[in-house]
């Protein structure tokens, strides 16, 4: 504010400004009470909203709270079901794995088998040959020395 000048104009200008004032401050008290009973009004209403809001919440806590475990549920079967899938392949491939290498061993041993009875029954041939060739042999030194004692042929020692 200026500097007030203290003359007979200026204080009718004061004096009209005040009656002014006075008759205009009970309507611009009354309108400040209506503004403020309104602001409080509209935040009484947010309030209420808010507070239905979150009453809405909680009533469908419940709801929301069995969808996310639903949903939890959902992705942890199907993960475990996947698991669980792969799992029992790689079992199965390595039963089959081992079934092939079994079947291999088998497969490798009868080889052997047959070719060790092959290689049995050859030396069995030579075996009995040889007998034959041995037994020949002594008839014939047994005849040759009988031969030369004077003993007669077919006669044993005794």
């Amino acid at each position: 504010m200026g500097k007030i000048k203290f003359t007979k104009g200026e204080l009718k200008r004061q004096r009209d400004a005040l009656k002014q004032y006075e008759r205009y401050l009970p309507t611009l008290q009354l309108k400040k009470q209506q503004l403020q009973l309104e602001i409080l009004h509209h935040l009484g209403l947010l309030e209420k909203k808010e507070l239905e809001s979150l009453r809405e919440a909680v009533a469908n806590f419940e709801n929301e709270k069995e969808k996310v475990v639903a949903a939890a549920e959902s992705i942890l079967e199907k993960a475990l079901t996947e698991k669980f899938e792969n799992e029992r392949r790689m079992r199965e491939q390595e039963f089959k794995s081992e079934k092939e290498i079994l079947n291999l061993k088998l497969e490798s041993l009868t080889v052997e088998n047959q070719k060790q009875t092959t290689e049995i029954a050859t030396l069995q041939k030579a075996l009995n040959a040889a007998t034959a060739q041995v037994k020949d042999i002594a008839v014939k030194v047994i005849e040759a020395g009988g031969a030369a004692d004077g003993r007669p042929q077919g006669s044993q020692l005794h």
